[in-house]
């Protein structure tokens, strides 16, 4: 059963999708705020994790006192915000002691961002921001809607990504954004300022869902509520709730939590898709088949579904229709090595290892894994020396 999420590998669990394809609603009853506390309370959850449930208070925005030193340094040297401004980013970006790391599951607070040197462009984004206050210059969170970025935390699960940066108006020059990762920011995508509060639930969601991976529910249940609290009105949050809870067994609360989302955003995709499971498996056939139909120009869009169903189809030795589906995925996301090594391995099963070589080497050439690139460089190699 498959299994959605939004995340941020630059914002946080921020999964907002559009359907464009004209659809009839699907009609739900509002949800009150007893349904909303009932859910938040953890009273549906079994003994053994509601008392292990707390509300976590992490120092999200806090400066420490090794930061508030750096930010002093850098600044010194110059008298206006403009100056300060690229001080501080040569001192980030420039200086031998540090060297950012950018890791898509570093979510962290902006202290532990610059102790560890290591963040995804939220935890980096929410670090630049309290350093830039800290200098008296104006800096906002900046949501940005950049292309899809999707990944497969397992055959079950995909995470959808989204983009977060800073936002700068200093005295007297031109506002300019701060981005770690450069190459996903475009000017010309829509964006959003979004407050403080928002930034740090998406911390909180972010968090949340490291935990469930792990299966640690109280923590997950713990993190996502205080998000929720944080942020009531996103979908995105509901939508991961009603997953904790179908990861949890209670599968009544899954779907009222997937209906509160569509309630405050009828075109969550990720929402309208995980309720459609859950509709499947309860036999309601007609109700999954309305919303699987509202739902069908997201799947035939997502690249990872699309590999999926090639992994599927490879297994089954159907490499007609494996072929088809994992070139659909690379036609949507040429950047993902997975697709290229498995279309490698279905030219290879077909016969034209001349293409079949060609695809494995841009799998290889494509791995920021090393090990990962080694291993696709080692089963390439096998398969040369078989001919």
């Amino acid at each position: 059963m498959d299994t959605m999420v939004s995340k941020g590998k630059f914002s946080g669990l921020a999964l907002v999708l559009l359907l464009t394809a004209c659809a009839a609603p699907i009609p739900f009853a509002q949800t009150g705020a007893i349904d909303r506390e009932q859910l938040l309370s953890g009273g549906a959850l079994p003994v053994h994790i509601q008392s292990a449930i707390h509300l976590p208070d992490d120092d999200v925005l806090g400066l420490s006192a090794e930061m508030v030193r750096f930010v002093d340094q850098a600044a010194a040297s110059s008298g206006t915000d403009t100056g300060k401004v690229d001080a501080l980013l040569q001192a980030l970006f420039l200086s031998p002691e540090i060297n950012f790391v950018f890791d898509p599951m570093a979510t962290y607070t902006a202290a532990q961002t610059f102790e560890y040197a290591r963040a995804n462009c939220l935890a980096f984004a929410g670090m630049v921001t309290v350093m830039l206050r800290h200098m008296g210059i104006k800096a906002q969170f900046n949501e940005v809607d950049v292309p899809e970025v999707w990944d497969m935390r397992s055959l079950k699960t995909m995470i959808l990504y989204k983009h977060v940066n800073v936002m700068i108006h200093p005295r007297g020059g031109r506002k300019k954004v701060v981005d770690l990762d450069a190459a996903e920011y475009d000017s010309s995508y829509k964006q959003r300022i979004i407050s403080d509060q928002q930034a740090v639930a998406q911390y909180y969601n972010n968090r949340a869902m490291d935990y469930l991976f792990d299966e640690n529910l109280a923590d997950a249940f713990s993190y996502l509520s205080k998000a929720i609290t944080l942020d009531p009105q996103a979908s995105y949050l509901w939508a991961n709730l009603g997953t904790f809870y179908r990861n949890a067994g209670n599968r009544s609360a899954a779907e009222l939590s997937y209906r509160i989302a569509l309630n405050e955003k009828p075109r969550n995709l990720i929402a309208i898709s995980n309720l459609a499971r859950l509709y499947a498996n309860d036999g309601k056939t007609e109700l999954a088949r309305k919303l699987d139909k509202k739902a069908e120009y997201f799947r035939s869009r997502n690249p990872y579904f699309r590999y999926r169903q090639g992994i599927n189809a490879f297994s089954e030795q159907d490499f007609a229709t494996a072929m088809r589906h994992t070139k659909a995925a690379i036609r949507i996301y040429p950047r993902e090595h997975r697709f290229h090594f498995l279309l490698g391995a279905i030219y290879e099963k077909v016969g034209n290892q001349k293409k079949a070589e060609a695809s494995m080497q841009k799998a290889v050439a494509m791995s920021a894994d090393a090990k990962q690139s080694a291993r696709y460089q080692s089963k390439m190699d096998h398969l040369l020396s078989s001919r």
